[in-house]
């Protein structure tokens, strides 16, 4: 299952080396993903989540994802990354820029 975990991991992180420094790390019974800081993505089993707001969200809801947890309207989540997404590397590459996106959003309104 590790062996299994960490393949998944090191593929992710390979086809989004462009986004800048990736630091994994354990979370949630899976893996957390941050860029340059900003936390991102979450991948458990072999799904991977990208971070969503109210201006991304409707992206995954369009593709039919599926969010890793349910929450109330406006609240930063994540859903699924599709596979037909995954598959295609410029697009896994342009979701995943949204998710940092969205991350910074969730961060600077943290610290306002």
């Amino acid at each position: 299952m590790a062996r299994e975990r960490d393949a998944v991991v090191a593929g992710v992180r390979e086809r989004l080396g462009a986004l800048g420094a990736l630091t994994a790390r354990p979370m949630f019974g899976g893996v957390g993903l941050s860029c340059d800081g900003t936390f991102f993505a979450l991948i458990r089993g072999e799904a991977v989540y990208f971070m969503v707001d109210a201006e991304s969200v409707e992206d995954y809801r369009a593709a039919g994802a599926r969010p890793f947890r349910e929450r109330p309207a406006g609240e930063v989540g994540y859903h699924e990354v599709p596979a037909a997404v995954q598959a295609d590397g410029r697009r896994f590459l342009a979701w995943a820029r949204k998710a940092v996106a969205a991350g910074k959003r969730r961060d600077a309104k943290k610290k306002a």
